[in-house]
C-alpha cells in the first residue's frame, strides 16, 4: 500500500470513528446502525485500496458487551485496533465493573493474536432498564457517554430503569467525568451527569443535569448543595417515592418536568433565590397539600418546547389541578401579588409565611455608591420626603433613584451616587492662555508638554498639584531669551535676525559683525543688545556697518574711552543713554577733551532718544552725514545739540593762524601734535582761543 493509501485509509478510519460516536446515536436501533457501519466498510476500500474498518459486534467478556473498531489491511494481515465501546443489548445485573481495556482473539480476519482495545465509550442506552444491576464501575478511559435526543425518549437517563442500582463508582484519573466523594453519582466538572436511589449530591454541583434521576422510584429524599443553582428537565420525572426535597438556597431555576409524577411529595419549600420555574416543573404531583414559596415576587413561568416529548404540552402551567386542595404559603407582603398572578392564584388559599405577616412599618434603605447611607422605617402609606442630598467636595450628586411617593407594603431601596466634578487647568504662557485642560476632581495630573520657541528658553511650568483638586488651577510659564556664545561674543536671536549682547574681550577699534552661524543656521545681525558694551572703558573706536539697524539702550554706556564711531546705512533707532558718557577719559590725556567724532551714513535720520548722548559734551563734537540730511539733523533732536554737523563733501577753510598769535599749537583729532594742519578735523590751540578746522 502506497504512503498516501495508508495515510487517507487512517483518515477515512478515524472519520468512520467520529460517524459512528456521533451520527449513529441518532438512529433509533442497531439494525440501522450496522448498515451505516457497512456502507462505510464498502465505501473505505475504493478511497484508499485497502480493507477498511471491521467491526466485530457481540464480543463479550467478563459479563460485558462490546462493540470493537479497528483497522485490518488485508494486503499485510496488519490489524490496528482504534477503540472498544460498552454496548446495549443486555440485562446487565450485580456488579458490573468496566475495564480500561480488553484483550481480543479475532476470529473474524483470521487473526489468532490477541489485540488489545482501549475501552473508550459506553452506548448511552447501554444501562437501559437493567433493574437488577446493582453497581457500576466507569474506568479512567471513558471518554464520553454519548447522550443524545432519540425520537422517543429525549432526556433520558443513562440508569432510566435501574431501580435497584445504588452505587456509582468512576475511577480517578478519568479526564472527563468523576464521582468524588463516594457520591455515588455520575459527574463532570459542575454538573451532576446521572444518579441512583443513594446519591448523595457533592458541594460544588451547580446544575442537576436533565433526566440525571428520571424514573429512579426508590429515591426517597434528596438534599442539594447551596452550589445548585439550576435543576435540569425532568431531573427528578417519575421518582415516585421521593417524599423530602431540600432546595439549595442559590437555585435560581427549576426546568420543566423537573418533578412530574413524583406522587410522594406533599410539601415543598421554594426558597426565595428561585426566579424561574419552567412547565409542568410539579405536574402530577397530586399529593402535595403545603408549598411554601419564600420569594417576594413571584418566580417567573418559562415555557418549554420538545419536538420529541409532544406528549407534553409546551403550554403546561407548573402544577396541574391538584393544587386547588392546596395551600400556598408566601411572603405576608406578597400576598396581593401571588393572587393576581397565575398559576399561583389557582391555590386553595393563599396565606403568610409565619413570622412574615404584614407589619405597620417598612424599611426605606438609601444606598451611596453601593454603600448604606441611611436607613429609615416608615409606615405603610405614608406619605415619604426623600433625604437631603448628600454633599462631597470635588463630586455632585445624582440624587435619589425612584423614591416612591407613598411607602408600599415591602421593604423599598433607593440609590444615588457621586460623580467627580470636572475642574479646569489653565496654562498661560507670557500671560497668554496657552493650553486649556479638564481634568476629573482626584485625578492624576500629567502637565503638558513644554513648549518650545527657537532663540527661547523655556522657564518650565510653575507648581503643578499632583491631584485634582476641587478648584480651577493656573499654571504659568515664560520664555526668555536663550543666549549663544560664537568666538567670544555672546548673541540672542529673535524671528528677524541675532542681537548681539556682549563682547566681554572688545578693546580699541571694535567693529561689529553683520552675521552670525548658530547651531548651523546663519543668522544677519541686525541689533547691538542693551548694555552690550557697558562700562567698556578699553574701546576707542566703534565701527557698526550696514546691516545693523538698532542699538538698544545702554549699549555703549560708560565707553569713556570711545571718541571715533562710524554708523551704518541700515542704522534706524538709538535706544536710551546708548552711547551715554562715552569719550569722558580723553579729557584727562589729550590735547583736546571735546574731541568726540561721528560718521553716519544713514539714509535717514536715525530715530534716537531724547538721551542717547546723556553726559556727553556733544556742544563740542562732530557728526559727518550724507550732505543731503544735514538741514534734518540740524533740526532733529537729540542730533541738533551736536556743535558741528557736517556733509561728507562739506569744505570748511582752515582759520588762518597768524605767526605773531602767540603760543598756536596744532593738534591731530587724535590728541598729537603736528606741524601743520592735515586732511580732516584739525585743532589749533593758541593762547587766546582753541579752534577746530576741518580740511579736506
Amino acid at each position: 500500500m502506497s504512503p498516501f493509501s495508508l495515510a487517507m485509509f487512517h483518515f477515512l478510519s478515524d472519520t468512520t470513528n467520529y460517524l459512528c460516536i456521533i451520527n449513529l446515536k441518532i438512529l433509533t436501533n442497531m439494525f440501522a446502525k450496522k448498515l451505516l457501519i457497512l456502507f462505510i466498510i464498502l465505501l473505505l476500500p475504493i478511497c484508499t485500496h485497502a480493507e477498511g474498518v471491521l467491526i466485530d459486534e457481540g464480543v463479550e467478556i467478563d459479563g460485558v458487551k462490546y462493540l470493537l473498531m479497528y483497522n485490518w489491511f488485508r494486503e499485510t494481515g496488519e490489524i490496528s485496533p482504534l477503540y472498544a465501546e460498552v454496548s446495549g443489548g443486555k440485562r446487565y445485573s450485580g456488579k458490573i465493573v468496566i475495564p480500561n481495556s480488553i484483550n481480543v482473539l479475532l476470529q473474524k480476519v483470521g487473526n489468532n493474536k490477541e489485540i488489545t482495545f482501549e475501552v473508550r465509550y459506553i452506548y448511552d442506552r447501554a444501562f437501559i432498564g437493567c433493574n437488577e444491576m446493582t453497581s457500576i464501575s466507569i474506568p479512567a478511559s471513558i471518554r464520553e457517554i454519548n447522550h443524545y435526543p432519540h425520537i422517543h425518549e429525549p432526556y433520558t437517563s443513562y440508569f432510566n430503569g435501574c431501580t435497584n442500582l445504588e452505587e456509582i463508582v468512576v475511577e480517578e484519573g478519568n479526564s472527563v467525568y468523576d464521582s468524588r466523594g463516594n457520591c455515588n453519582a455520575l459527574l463532570s466538572s459542575n454538573r451532576l451527569i446521572a444518579g441512583c436511589c443513594k446519591t448523595v449530591i457533592p458541594d460544588g454541583i451547580e446544575i442537576i443535569g436533565e433526566a440525571s434521576f428520571e424514573n429512579c422510584t426508590r429515591l426517597t429524599q434528596i438534599e442539594t448543595p447551596n452550589s445548585v443553582t439550576d435543576i435540569g428537565a425532568y431531573a427528578f420525572s417519575e421518582c415516585t417515592d421521593l417524599q423530602s426535597v431540600s432546595f439549595s438556597t442559590s437555585l435560581t431555576r427549576i426546568g420543566a418536568f423537573a418533578f412530574k409524577n413524583c406522587t410522594s411529595l406533599e410539601t415543598i419549600s421554594i426558597p426565595e433565590s428561585v426566579n424561574t420555574i419552567s412547565a409542568g416543573a410539579f405536574e402530577g404531583c397530586n399529593m402535595l397539600s403545603d408549598v411554601y414559596c419564600y420569594t417576594l415576587t413571584p418566580p417567573a413561568f418559562e415555557t418549554y418546547n420538545n419536538y420529541y416529548r409532544k406528549q407534553d404540552n409546551v403550554g403546561n402551567p407548573i402544577f396541574d389541578e391538584s393544587i386547588k386542595n392546596a395551600t400556598l404559603h408566601v411572603p405576608g407582603s406578597a400576598i396581593k401579588k401571588y393572587k393576581e398572578t397565575v398559576p399561583w392564584k389557582n391555590f386553595k388559599e393563599i396565606v403568610a409565611i409565619p413570622g412574615t405577616e404584614v407589619i405597620e412599618k417598612y424599611k426605606l434603605t438609601y444606598m451611596v455608591d453601593g454603600e448604606e447611607y441611611k436607613v429609615v422605617e416608615i409606615n405603610e402609606g405614608d406619605s415619604i420626603t426623600p433625604e437631603a442630598v448628600p454633599t462631597k467636595e470635588g463630586y455632585t450628586f445624582s440624587g435619589w433613584d425612584n423614591v416612591p411617593e407613598t411607602m408600599p407594603a415591602y421593604d423599598v431601596t433607593v440609590t444615588g451616587h457621586f460623580t467627580a466634578n470636572k475642574y479646569t487647568i489653565i496654562y498661560y504662557v507670557d500671560g497668554e492662555v496657552y493650553k486649556t485642560v479638564e481634568v476629573e476632581y482626584g485625578s492624576e495630573i500629567t502637565a503638558e508638554e513644554e513648549p518650545t520657541k527657537e532663540g527661547y528658553d523655556f522657564s518650565g511650568w510653575s507648581w503643578i498639584p499632583s491631584k485634582m483638586p476641587a478648584e480651577d488651577v493656573t499654571v504659568t510659564g515664560s520664555f526668555t531669551k536663550a543666549s549663544y556664545e560664537v568666538d567670544g561674543v555672546t548673541y540672542q536671536l529673535d524671528d528677524y535676525g541675532a542681537i548681539l549682547t556682549s563682547m566681554a574681550d572688545a578693546a580699541g577699534d571694535v567693529v561689529i559683525n553683520t552675521e552670525v552661524t548658530i547651531r548651523g543656521k546663519l543668522y544677519k545681525i541686525f541689533v547691538i543688545g542693551e548694555g552690550a558694551f557697558q562700562g567698556n572703558d578699553r574701546i576707542t573706536s566703534l565701527t557698526v556697518p550696514d546691516g545693523i539697524e538698532v542699538i538698544m539702550p545702554n549699549a555703549f554706556d560708560g565707553c569713556r574711552n570711545l571718541i571715533k564711531m562710524m554708523l551704518g546705512k541700515t542704522v534706524r533707532q538709538i535706544g536710551s543713554k546708548a552711547f551715554s558718557g562715552i569719550g569722558k577719559a580723553a579729557a584727562y590725556t589729550r590735547a583736546d577733551a571735546e574731541s568726540l567724532t561721528i560718521e553716519c551714513y544713514a539714509e535717514s535720520v536715525p530715530q534716537a532718544d531724547y538721551d542717547c548722548f546723556d553726559g556727553v559734551d556733544v556742544a563740542s563734537a562732530i557728526v559727518r552725514v550724507n550732505d543731503n540730511l544735514t538741514k534734518d539733523y540740524k533740526t532733529t533732536s537729540p542730533w541738533n545739540q551736536f556743535g558741528t554737523i557736517l556733509g561728507f563733501n562739506e569744505t570748511v577753510a582752515v582759520i588762518p593762524i597768524f605767526a605773531d598769535e602767540e603760543g598756536a599749537v596744532i593738534f591731530s583729532i587724535d590728541g598729537r601734535r603736528i606741524d601743520k594742519p592735515q586732511k580732516g578735523m584739525n585743532i589749533i590751540r593758541s593762547s587766546k582761543s582753541a579752534k577746530k578746522v576741518f580740511v579736506r
